[in-house]
């Protein structure tokens, strides 16, 4: 519609803001190229006068922002009318386009304000003729030297006889337009105005032989249009005269045909440059105009995909098109014309601050806000998820004893209710170095049949107070009283790492007892001091009928551990660790050794393999390069118990042929040369004696173990070098009283005099031995059960092998003493 006809419409009431608008849906795409457009990719625009003045006035950008708030977005582009007499300055649009906004002038070569049929001065052939040349260079300057793009639609609905510029009005011939047109085109390129795009813009078509017949008459041609437009309105039924009934159309029903024949004859993009519907002819068949606008609006992706612009034309002229003549209209424009919410939440790290340095457990404040709602902040500690909340306040706690020690980002990640996401980190310095830490590399009290306990036994004269962190989560505090020890149980828990401190930093005795049908096995803790970043075992077998076999690996490094596994020599695997996480792979159809496993990125590793043999269960610990030793020592052999088969299984770490002599109760058993690399499995029939000791007589480094089954049960035990023989060693537990259960203590005295050895069990004395040089005892304590157990010789230095053998119903388990 034309400005001249909204003024002849306009009530003498002063309209407020919101009924004085035409919302645009406009996307740019290069002229010539008519692709489908995602709904996503629309935008909204506004005709709006100044709600006191509205024919004479331009808005004032609060007026916009306040329509903005109502419509409940921003706005894309503003329409706005201006005759070709009027006094225009482009600058008065610099506010709304320096805020973003696209400038669209509907621009009318007439007097608006006399009768469009009796104005001869502004014929089409008298612009054709130059009669207007002036005022239009004049335009085209102003809207050039403006600077930003400007979508022009100059002389719309020509194919009608209600404008001065009609092909049928005015005096004007069909044939006078063309030329019209491309006058003033030329024009606008000649000075230079290429940021103005022409929009040509006919009345809605009734049949598809009317939307031909318009562009044969009307249609300037592709070089002089940059957008083909139509204008089509809803009348529902508003009208019942002897020359026009009108009736309910849909969206479809009105651009149909002047869409179709559009696609066939250009490849300019197509936008529907004005639309409404009326309330008048609304009921509950056809839903009315809500119904008709969330129609069409959602028909445009499927029926009119090369369809770019919608402009809806509001205002309360020959009916009520306003988009708020109800609230339901109201409310279905809002949702039709919505787009998704692209705006990132804000969030922050407000405590602790940039550069802190960490211990215990420390309070993070996090904030969140976003205009859609938040609908979680999640928590991390460098890249392990730490807490998720999905309500304020948003902050949370850091365990920082889960962590190792080192640079860590704090990071804050929030999510918005429509999935948007933004970040904010500080650095932080976690330092807990004066507190002693253990570790397993996993916890299982979950899988059928298995039950697993944590021992934590003090051997100190004091009080301490110790905390248990399980795959990064706390699982519990524990105050352990001198001499005492608690053995806590996380049911329904299987994860890892598994983190014990001591807040004292002073001396635990930590061990993990689990039982699996029937079975049982217990496997002494690594403390801090003791993590490597290369670690032996001596044997892997997923081969033995009834075996399987998992390397649990686990980083207590600050960064993620690139980690690679050796068997005999061949990598077998690479895995990304992140900190304070694990892995646990298995190789199927291997049986060999020495395993390897290695951080070739320096982040300190525990490592251990799980095993269950006929339903049974055994895990061993590694033992890290820095372990490696010459000579190796056992308490006991045993291959000559009704059920128990042992194997010495040596690896040879070296760089030459190790020549290793195994010694058994003194007495040379056998004597092997190793080559580099490689490994032997001896056993000893019929042979049951100690202590044992493996050595490597020119100097190689070993890696030694026995491994055992005993009545369809597995069990393996790491050698003892000399460096960890000692004269006071200690156990967590000691069960002689459980149901099924026989413990022995081991004492092998490797020095060359007699060693008189007390043993304490809950810092009672339950049994004094002398044990002669290169001999051993072997007490056991029927009905016992407590902790820890001391085992001491009176000698300051003297060198004890000691282990603790349990039967539990058919299957064997061996511990060696730690010492402390």
């Amino acid at each position: 519609m034309s400005r001249a006809r909204i003024t002849a419409s306009i009530s003498a009431v002063v309209l407020i803001a919101a009924a004085l608008i035409s919302l645009t849906i406009f996307v740019t795409i290069p002229a010539g190229n008519a692709v489908a457009v995602e709904p996503s990719q629309l935008k909204v625009g506004v005709f709006f006068p100044d709600p006191e003045f509205p024919d004479e006035q331009l808005p004032t950008i609060d007026d916009i922002h306040q329509f903005e708030s109502t419509v409940g977005r921003q706005i894309d582009v503003f329409l706005w009318y201006e005759s070709i007499s009027e006094s225009f300055y482009a600058d008065t649009f610099r506010p709304y386009a320096e805020e973003g906004r696209i400038i669209q002038l509907s621009w009318e070569p007439h007097n608006f304000a006399k009768d469009p049929n009796n104005q001869p001065e502004y014929r089409l052939n008298t612009i054709t003729a130059g009669n207007h040349d002036t005022q239009i260079r004049r335009w085209a300057r102003e809207l050039r030297d403006f600077g930003y793009t400007i979508y022009f639609r100059p002389m719309c609905e020509m194919n009608g006889d209600w404008v001065a510029w009609g092909g049928t009005a005015n005096g004007n011939s069909p044939a006078d337009y063309i030329p019209a047109w491309r006058h003033i085109h030329d024009i606008f390129r000649q000075e230079g105005a290429d940021n103005v795009k022409f929009i040509w813009s006919p009345n809605r078509a009734g049949s598809y032989a009317d939307a031909n017949s318009i562009f044969d008459t009307y249609y300037p041609g592709d070089s002089y249009v940059d957008y083909v437009g139509i204008n089509g309105y809803n009348w529902g039924t508003m009208y019942n005269t002897p020359t026009w009934t009108s009736s309910w159309q849909s969206f479809e029903e009105v651009f149909k045909y002047s869409y179709d024949v559009a696609v066939q004859r250009t490849g300019k993009p197509i936008v529907v440059s004005e639309t409404a519907s009326t309330e008048i002819g609304g009921n509950a068949q056809n839903g009315g105009k809500a119904r008709w606008i969330t129609d069409a609006f959602s028909i445009i992706p499927s029926r009119f995909p090369k369809m770019e612009m919608v402009t809806w034309f509001h205002i309360n002229k020959e009916t009520d098109w306003r988009i708020n003549s109800s609230q339901q209209s109201l409310d279905a424009f809002r949702q039709a014309v919505s787009l998704p919410d692209s705006e990132p939440p804000v969030v922050s790290v407000d405590s602790p601050s940039p550069g802190a340095t960490l211990s215990g457990t420390v309070a993070v404040e996090i904030s969140a806000s976003d205009g859609s709602g938040i609908s979680k902040v999640e928590l991390y500690v460098g890249d392990r998820l730490i807490d998720t909340k999905t309500s304020a306040p948003y902050g949370s706690h850091i365990y920082t004893r889960s962590l190792a020690d080192g640079s860590y980002s704090v990071t804050a990640k929030a999510y918005d209710a429509t999935g948007n996401t933004s970040t904010r980190s500080v650095e932080v310095t976690v330092d807990n170095s004066h507190e002693k830490n253990y570790f397993f590399g996993w916890y299982d009290n979950a899988s059928p049949g298995m039950r697993t306990w944590l021992v934590i036994g003090n051997p100190t004269e004091t009080g301490q107070d110790v905390e248990v962190y399980i795959g990064g989560s706390f699982m519990g505090s524990y105050h352990v009283a001198a001499h005492e020890r608690v053995t806590p149980r996380y049911a329904g828990v299987a994860k890892g790492p598994v983190k014990v401190v001591s807040l004292a930093g002073r001396e635990l005795l930590v061990s993990e007892r689990v039982t699996m049908n029937g079975s049982f096995s217990e496997l002494p803790a690594t403390p801090q001091a003791d993590l490597g970043t290369e670690h032996y075992l001596s044997w892997y077998d997923q081969v033995s009928q009834g075996m399987n076999t998992w390397l649990m690996v686990g980083n207590q490094g600050s960064r993620t551990a690139e980690v690679d596994v050796f068997i005999a020599g061949r990598n077998v695997g690479h895995y990304s660790v992140p900190a304070g996480g694990s892995v646990a792979p298995q190789y199927h159809g291997v049986m060999d050794g020495p395993v390897r496993v290695v951080s070739s990125n320096g982040q300190p590793l525990t490592v251990s393999e799980r095993v269950t043999y006929n339903g049974t269960f055994n895990e061993v610990r590694s033992r890290t390069a820095a372990e490696l030793g010459t000579e190796y020592h056992f308490t006991w052999y045993d291959q000559q118990s009704a059920g128990m088969k042992t194997w010495v299984v040596i690896g040879n770490q070296g760089t030459q042929t190790a020549q290793v002599g195994v010694y058994i109760g003194g007495q040379l058993a056998g004597f092997y040369n190793v080559p580099a690399g490689g490994r032997v499995t001896p056993n000893f029939p019929n042979l049951m004696n100690g202590p044992v000791r493996v050595v490597s007589s020119n100097g190689q480094p070993l890696m030694v173990s026995e491994r055992s089954v005993f009545r369809g049960s597995f069990e393996e035990v790491p050698g003892v070098t000399p460096a960890e023989l000692n004269c006071d060693q200690w156990f967590a537990w000691y069960d002689n009283a459980s149901t099924g259960m026989k413990t022995w203590i081991l004492v092998g005295n490797q020095s060359q005099e007699e060693a008189v050895v007390d043993i304490k069990i809950g810092n009672q004395l339950v049994g004094r031995y002398n044990v002669p040089a290169g001999g051993r005892v072997t007490p056991t304590f029927p009905g016992q059960m407590n902790g820890p157990v001391q085992v001491k010789s009176s000698v300051e230095g003297q060198p004890l092998v000691v282990s603790q053998r349990t039967t539990y119903y058919n299957s064997f388990d061996e511990l060696p003493g730690a010492s402390m």
